[in-house]
């Protein structure tokens, strides 16, 4: 799978504009592994998120746009949007984040010494509506995944937990922004699989009305 980075939910480790690529064949989910994962999209974050990336359906107007996805919801079901993050929470424990940092079962951890500027910002991040979660307990086969800007809140604070099933990979590849062109993508010796760049066109529109032309 793939996604397309569209705004800094994952900076500094993936920046804005990139697309990232997880592997389908290596699905283990240890903490602190960023992984691949789709989630389910209500009308009103469809429309948010294709208004923002797409000058095409910016033009179209916001209640255009919602009524194309309620049309399509209602013959296909909610849309699932590829997202990425890091896993921070495992089946059946109990995390809680909160201005303080990062709890596990009611013990604070800290990431690896190589991620611990991922929580530099927990205090600034701490006065953000969304910021804390928890204490919340983790169901069995599913897992709470974090972005590593906790300025963000497009994860498991506001979108749930997130099932096992619904992973679809590690990352294992980052296409950085400048070489997120139409020219670059269309290639063939690009690094995003065809089948992969489509189902990227399938969530975000025509290549060219999300990436530069050259």
């Amino acid at each position: 799978m793939a996604a397309l980075i569209h705004n800094d939910g994952m900076e500094p480790t993936i920046p804005k504009g990139s697309i990232a690529v997880a592997e389908y064949r290596d699905l283990s989910v240890d903490r602190w592994t960023v992984v691949g994962y789709r989630s389910q999209m209500t009308i009103d974050q469809c429309a948010f998120i294709a208004g923002r990336e797409s000058a095409h359906l910016r033009q179209i107007g916001a209640a255009e746009v919602k009524k194309f996805y309620a049309e399509h919801f209602a013959v296909f079901g909610p849309l699932r949007m590829n997202r990425v993050g890091r896993v921070v929470g495992l089946p059946n424990e109990t995390i809680m984040l909160d201005q303080s940092g990062l709890y596990i079962n009611g013990s604070h951890i800290s990431p690896p010494k190589e991620l611990q500027s991922i929580y530099s910002n927990v205090a600034e991040a701490a006065f953000k509506p969304y910021f804390s979660a928890g204490p919340i307990t983790i169901p069995d086969h599913q897992v709470f995944i974090l972005q590593d800007n906790l300025l963000s809140g497009n994860d498991s604070r506001s979108l749930g937990t997130v099932k096992l099933t619904s992973v679809l990979g590690r990352l294992n590849d980052l296409i950085p922004p400048h070489e997120v062109t139409a020219a670059a993508l269309r290639s063939g010796t690009s690094r995003v699989p065809a089948d992969v760049l489509q189902d990227l066109e399938e969530q975000h529109g025509p290549i060219s009305t999300w990436v530069r032309s050259n």
